[in-house]
Parts: structure tokens; C-alpha cells; sequence
């Protein structure tokens, strides 16, 4: 059986008046969904600048995986192949990726070990080094913004209790 149009305009009505304010649990303060997908947006944003997107820095092009190499390698300097992969949480093939593409770019280096044969370890060159404080500065600037935006939110509001609602509120529609 089909619904007729007004039935449909009602339903929808329903719909978006659901999705107009949101109460959040333990708490009589409705907040407007708007205002949370602002903040979500605007937190999804900083994340695309600060995690998929390339950046330059001295005519180098860096992508996440290598400057997330590069930030490792800063933290643990004199650290194996094997390390970094582990700290990174990904495989050696492509740790190995991406030190040489640092390699490359002259952002590390590459040294025998003296006490194990086979193994090599890597520590930033000046320019790496550089780079990699830079991007600590980048690391700072973007907590503070996510911060900021977090601390927008309503003080009784938790965001993983938004985000449950929220889920809850589209399985309703």
C-alpha cells in the first residue's frame, strides 16, 4: 500500500523535528543537533588538515605516513626497523616504505648497528629535525583547536553519549 503525499510530508515533518534537538542522557538541556553536527564538521576538518592531507615544508612534500615516520623516529631515536614498525603499528614492508622515502629526502639516517650484524638504525638529520618540530607545533595548535571545539560542546554533554544518541536517534528515522 502506498502512502499518499501528506502522509509522506507528515512523516518527514516527524523526522526533522526529531532531528532538531537532542537530549542528551542524564540531562534536561536539549541541545540542537545543528550545533553538534557544526562541531563534529569543524573537528572532522582539522582532522582531514592535520591527518590526510600532504604537507610541505622546505620544498619537501611529506605525506601522513612519513611525517608520522619522522615523528616515531624523532621519539625513539637509534631504533630498528623492526621498532618503528611496532611503534607505528604497521608492517615492516611498509615501514621500509617509508624510511626510504625519508632516506630520499635526506630527513634520516641509516646506520650499522655496532653490536648486531644485519640490523640498522635510524635517527633525523638537522632537516628532519627541523621538520619534526615543526610538525610538534602543528600536533600542539590542532589539540588546542580540537580542545577548543570540545570545550564548546555543553559542559554535562559527553561526546561519546552525543555520538550514542545520535546513533540511536538515526536508528529511530
Amino acid at each position: 500500500m502506498k502512502k499518499d503525499k501528506k502522509s509522506k510530508k507528515k512523516d518527514s515533518k516527524k523526522i526533522k523535528e526529531k532531528k532538531v534537538k537532542l537530549t542528551i542522557k542524564n540531562d534536561d538541556t536539549p541541545i540542537k543537533t545543528s550545533e553538534l553536527e557544526q562541531y563534529f564538521k569543524m573537528l572532522y576538518k582539522l582532522y582531514q588538515f592535520h591527518v590526510e592531507q600532504p604537507i610541505e615544508f622546505n620544498n619537501q612534500k611529506l605525506f601522513p605516513s612519513e611525517y608520522n615516520t619522522l615523528l616515531i623516529i624523532d621519539e625513539n631515536q637509534n631504533s630498528n626497523l623492526t621498532q618503528l614498525a611496532t611503534y607505528l603499528e604497521i608492517s615492516k614492508s611498509a615501514t621500509t616504505k617509508n624510511t626510504n622515502k625519508l632516506l630520499e629526502k635526506t630527513l634520516i639516517t641509516k646506520t650499522k648497528s655496532s653490536k648486531i650484524a644485519r640490523t640498522v638504525l635510524f635517527n633525523l638529520t638537522p632537516e628532519g629535525q627541523a621538520i619534526s618540530d615543526a610538525l610538534k607545533l602543528k600536533n600542539t595548535e590542532t589539540k588546542k583547536a580540537v580542545e577548543k571545539i570540545l570545550k564548546k560542546i555543553p559542559d554535562k554533554t559527553c561526546v561519546s553519549e552525543t555520538l550514542e544518541n545520535l546513533c540511536q536517534l538515526f536508528n529511530q528515522s
